[in-house]
């Protein structure tokens, strides 16, 4: 089956891209991932591609550089191309100013990131259901 949405991860998780294109093969098989370590080079990579293209934004928020990744969802929100495009923001610690700000700048949800492949499977299963029913 031909991939029919193009989702952007940014994560320093290097291995992250590989589990989700495991986990997505039985969970949302019409997904494809492309992975950036970090914020800036996603934003590179947005002003050069057709951004029709992009069906997703999967943001793992860093405790370190959260305020570098946040800037990343405010470029996201200026763009008329982007503005609509669900951001879903991953985590490993709620930090209040990070949740308070990502719903600032309207993203579509704030979660704990899965760590087992079989919780990436029901993640995914369930972005597919929210996202694209």
């Amino acid at each position: 089956m031909p991939s029919q949405f193009s989702i952007i991860v940014i994560s320093e998780d290097r291995a992250l891209a590989e589990t989700l294109g495991q986990a997505s093969e039985t969970s949302f098989p019409e997904a494809t991932f492309q992975q950036f370590l970090r914020a800036n080079e996603a934003k590179t990579y947005l002003k050069e591609v057709n951004l029709e293209r992009i069906s997703l934004v999967m943001l793992d928020i860093n405790m370190q550089d959260s305020a570098n990744e946040l800037d990343f969802l405010a470029f996201l929100r200026s763009r008329d191309e982007t503005q609509q495009v669900p951001v879903v923001i991953l985590t490993v610690a709620q930090l209040p100013c990070d949740v308070v700000a990502s719903y600032a700048f309207s993203a579509a949800s704030f979660t704990f990131k899965p760590f087992s492949l079989n919780d990436w499977k029901t993640y995914l299963s369930n972005c597919k259901q929210t996202y694209f029913p």
